[in-house]
């Protein structure tokens, strides 16, 4: 059954091949028979009639010349020769055609052999590029490899590099607590001495960019000068004073003494003094008790903020 089939299909193709010849052949002769009218259209039609009259009147007196020399019936020598060349001349040209033929196939397969070899050679160079891409990733990969390599081999001092950072966190931050533990002490220490208008620096803020200067204190309304009481005259039977007796009396009485104010209370780390508001009625009737307000005015306003601006930089 399959030789069957094998054969029928063989055959088949055979038939095919045999058809697409013929469908060839017909076309050429079909070309030739358009060439062969275009160049009839392109000459004078009535030089080729003459021509063919012609032609027609030498056939016929051949004809005629023929029957009178074959009256006999009797075949010319030559007569032999020509039907073997005329049988020759057929077979050559039906060589002819199937050599034109297969010349056809040949080249039409050639094309075809080309227009493969133009594709290939654009896949080749296609592929090309690609090996090319492709082996400058290659490369690229082998770098960041050797470069993640170095990293690795890196990997110990970058672990001590940490360790030593985060000694130095733990370091500081413990510098920082200790700084803040021993800052209520220090403020506790340094809060002013009330009824006092010299301020001690400790030695610590030795800085000229630490150390800052007292605050002064609030300008109070000089008190105009009272006028010095008259004094009587002493009799005549009283015993003559002094001009220093004299002197004291009026300072006495034109200066009294101002009242003594209480001790200030330490500061609280949490709680901080402030100034308090100087009450307008408070105004001294003399300079002694406006020497006296002042002072006092400036320790209260002589808070903690200063000492802290005098602190060690290093604690902080």
């Amino acid at each position: 059954m399959n030789a069957l089939l094998c054969s029928a299909w063989e055959a088949l193709l055979r038939a095919k091949r045999t058809a697409h010849e013929v469908r060839q052949q017909l076309d050429e002769k079909e070309a030739k028979i358009a060439a062969i009218q275009q160049e009839l259209r392109s000459t004078n039609l009535a030089e080729l009639q003459a021509a063919v009259a012609l032609a027609k009147a030498e056939a016929k007196e051949k004809a005629e010349e023929w029957v009178k020399v074959n009256a006999g019936m009797e075949d010319p020598p030559c007569y032999a020769e020509a039907t073997r060349l005329q049988r020759d001349c057929q077979e050559i040209c039906q060589q002819i055609l199937d050599a034109e033929n297969e010349t056809t196939f040949v080249q039409r397969q050639l094309v075809q052999l080309q227009d493969e070899r133009s594709s290939l050679d654009a896949s080749a160079q296609q592929h090309e590029q690609q090996a090319l891409s492709l082996k400058e990733k290659r490369e690229e990969i082998e770098r960041q490899k050797e470069q993640c390599e170095r990293s690795l081999g890196n990997l110990s001092d970058l672990e001590a590099e940490l360790r030593e950072k985060q000694e130095s966190r733990d370091a500081s931050a413990q510098r920082l607590a200790e700084a803040q533990a021993s800052k209520a002490p220090r403020d506790q220490r340094a809060a002013p001495v009330a009824n006092s208008a010299v301020i001690h620096i400790e030695p610590e803020s030795s800085s000229p960019k630490q150390r800052v200067l007292p605050r002064q204190p609030p300008m109070m309304p000089e008190a105009s000068p009272s006028p010095r009481p008259e004094v009587p005259p002493s009799p005549p039977w009283a015993p003559a004073a002094s001009e220093e007796e004299d002197l004291d009396v009026a300072s006495e009485t034109a200066f009294p003494d101002p009242p003594e104010a209480p001790p200030p209370e330490s500061p609280s780390p949490e709680r901080r003094l402030e100034p308090r508001p100087a009450s307008r009625s408070s105004r001294p009737t003399s300079a002694k008790s406006a020497k006296s307000a002042g002072s006092a005015s400036y320790d209260e306003d002589f808070d903690d903020d200063d000492f802290e601006e005098e602190s060690d930089p290093e604690d902080v």
